[in-house]
């Protein structure tokens, strides 16, 4: 029997890297669009623990890496629309992308994160949908229990060769556990334009702010079994709170060439977070060195990037806007019916005196043998 022939290389273009892809309603359908757990525990190898505390947003790992953060996310690389939303010292945060304008989400695992920077685990990019494939004005309602709802509107469209995205979203919540509301509002817009020739120009900007997040601490084993809404009394005396305002922006310049294309991103931000813990005021004045209870950080930063991709051609929406004139040629105007959807839900408290046991079924003994 001879031997199979040899298996093709993958194009230069494609890394041997694991790679998943989210779409569409994956991120949106019956999801908040709150947080990043909602749609990353369908990924194999990536853990995402929602611990239902705005204060210290979420923990996620890939394979391991950022499983021992304590706060914050590190081990991986956040992008968003190309722009790193990780700090430049390795820490990142996920309460400030906006799930809304998600068109896709890719997460790359593994050690080819580190085309991307210095991540080990991998890299986590979310990509803002293209006004060309959003025409119209879009509008969300969401309410559920604990004081909880979400108010959120997009718009967007494309006008010969421009096309431009506005999103913007305001949720807040009472949280489940006592001393635990929750406020964010947030607002994303992308503009895209040809600039004539093979030049195409994307502009980003993003404002998130969430003054004032309650945090209400963890508790014991038995104060869980006791009453699991309940807050610690150090939440109360210290009045334990988070406050994050983060506005970033940026640009980046696309150039086709016949093997690809190479980009220039530049960008630049200012992130400002006050914390209040729970550290005695005595811990506080037992050493000069003892940095006190309260957290004032306030940084400005910025960045840029030069990449090249090889073998790659412009995406469908992306190549409109390019031309010898930098503008795509008139489309026949078309009237788009308004789209409603609606979901509803409900849910069982195990502890009411309504509620059944669950009993597990009794497996069925089926005889065999010879007839």
């Amino acid at each position: 029997m001879p031997p199979p022939p040899p298996r093709a290389p993958p194009p230069r273009s494609k890394p041997p890297a694991p790679i998943d892809r989210l779409y569409g309603d994956d991120i949106h359908l019956d999801r908040p669009e709150v947080n990043l757990s909602e749609s990353l525990g369908r990924i194999p190898g990536i853990v995402a623990q929602n611990r239902q505390n705005y204060a210290q947003d979420l923990q996620i790992s890939s394979r391991g890496f950022g499983a021992r953060s304590a706060f914050g996310i590190r081990g991986l690389r956040l992008l968003v629309d190309g722009i790193p939303a990780s700090m430049p010292d390795g820490q990142g945060q996920v309460s400030n992308i906006d799930l809304g304008s998600a068109d896709r989400i890719e997460v790359l695992r593994g050690p080819f994160a580190v085309m991307y920077g210095n991540a080990s685990g991998g890299v986590i990019n979310v990509f803002t949908r293209d006004g060309s494939s959003e025409r119209g004005i879009e509008g969300r309602l969401e309410a559920g229990p604990f004081g909880t709802q979400r108010e959120s509107i997009e718009a967007g469209t494309r006008s010969g060769g421009m096309d431009w995205l506005a999103s913007g979203a305001h949720f807040e919540t009472d949280g489940f556990r006592d001393h635990s509301a929750a406020t964010r509002d947030q607002a994303n817009a992308k503009l895209r334009f040809g600039l004539g020739g093979d030049n195409l120009l994307t502009l980003v900007a993003t404002a998130f702010d969430s003054p004032n997040t309650q945090d209400p601490l963890g508790l014991t084993r038995a104060q869980m079994e006791a009453d699991p809404t309940q807050a610690v009394a150090n939440a109360y005396t210290y009045d334990t709170r988070k406050s994050i305002r983060q506005n970033q922006g940026g640009a980046t310049l696309e150039h086709r060439l016949d093997s690809g294309t190479i980009a220039f991103t530049a960008y630049g931000g200012q992130r400002a977070v006050t914390q209040y813990l729970s550290i005695p005021l005595f811990v506080q004045t037992s050493s000069p060195t003892q940095s006190g209870g309260v957290v004032d950080l306030d940084r400005n930063y910025g960045g840029g990037g030069l990449r090249h991709r090889s073998g790659r051609a412009w995406p469908a929406s992306a190549s409109q806007h390019h031309g010898s004139s930098g503008a795509s040629p008139p489309e026949p105007r078309r009237r788009r019916a308004p789209r409603w959807a609606w979901s509803a839900g409900c849910t069982g408290d195990p502890d009411s005196p309504n509620s059944r046991p669950y009993r597990r079924p009794r497996p069925r003994r089926r005889r065999t043998g010879w007839a």
